[in-house]
């Protein structure tokens, strides 16, 4: 039997022509990549891909799964839309996921009155990095693994792809170690980022963080930016944090990492914080929802 998001990952190696070009477009990293394809040549029982220096090149077996994949996928899709449909008047269990930048212990206070509200409702929280997807095709993908997510949103392409319930807004600090000179400042303003190298999220990611450029820019603030993630992990703050390199991060994200230290950055930019539900929702979905924003409203 084919598992499905392996075959999803299949389509994303045909496209991009390599396991490491894959990860990056997938927001996943390259041995998870490579470990799905392994899956899937096990499951099929025929080698997909001929490996070379340049990246791979499907073998005529997997040309002909290419042919079909895009349908088998749409069907599969389609079919667990239906069944999650019916069932959705019944479902009860709400899978919200959590990591360590979003922990579910946040919004505890909040799914308590949920609870009390809506006693035949439970819970589940289920860590992100578990999941074999990452950031934005986990926003596609809500109701599957995960029915919610809580944190920053403010992304170009995430709008038209959620429904978002906005609980609070962040605001931006700078993330860096303890060493670096900056950390010795309550706040940090923005003409002492001239000069600097910051870790961001590159342009055109994120609407917030294209203020961000915009407000520097027009103070004739020069920087070199150092592109991070547009979607932060953990990995994001261990990789890019560096000596004298700061992160450019937000508040709801304190205490992230030892040996650093995460000061306010003083730039006039905000990003909303809350809940993501996808966009179709079931019965119990929107039963949920309804509680949660008139939670929000009192």
């Amino acid at each position: 039997m084919i598992d499905m998001m392996s075959l999803t990952i299949f389509e994303l190696v045909v496209a991009n022509g390599s396991f490491t070009q894959a990860a990056a477009h997938g927001y996943l990293t390259p041995p998870a990549v490579k470990r799905r394809i392994e899956e899937l040549e096990k499951q099929v029982g025929v080698t997909l891909f001929l490996r070379t220096a340049q990246g791979v090149q499907l073998t005529a077996a997997g040309k002909l799964l290419h042919q079909q994949a895009p349908a088998l996928i749409n069907h599969s899709e389609s079919l667990l839309k239906q069944v999650q449909h019916y069932a959705g008047s019944q479902a009860k269990v709400i899978r919200i996921g959590t990591s360590a930048l979003n922990p579910a212990s946040r919004q505890s206070d909040l799914w308590a009155e949920v609870s009390r509200q809506l006693p035949d409702y439970r819970f589940q929280f289920i860590p992100l990095e578990t999941l074999n997807m990452g950031f934005p095709t986990l926003y596609q993908h809500l109701g599957e693994q995960v029915d919610l997510l809580v944190g920053p949103s403010g992304f170009q392409q995430t709008p038209s792809q959620i429904h978002f319930y906005q609980l609070s807004t962040s605001k931006l600090t700078l993330t860096m170690c303890q060493t670096d000179a900056l950390a010795r400042q309550s706040v940090i303003q923005p003409n002492d980022l001239a000069g600097t190298k910051l870790a961001l999220i590159p342009q055109y990611e994120s609407i917030a963080i294209d203020q961000v450029y915009d407000y520097l820019a027009q103070a004739q603030i020069k920087f070199k930016a150092v592109v991070a993630d547009a979607h932060y992990t953990i990995d994001t703050f261990n990789r890019d944090i560096l000596p004298n390199q700061p992160l450019l991060t937000l508040d709801c994200w304190p205490a992230i990492l030892p040996g650093t230290v995460t000061r306010p950055l003083n730039i006039p930019v905000s990003v909303p914080y809350g809940i993501m539900a996808p966009l179709k929702l079931t019965p119990a979905m929107v039963k949920l929802t309804d509680v949660v924003q008139q939670i929000i409203k009192n």
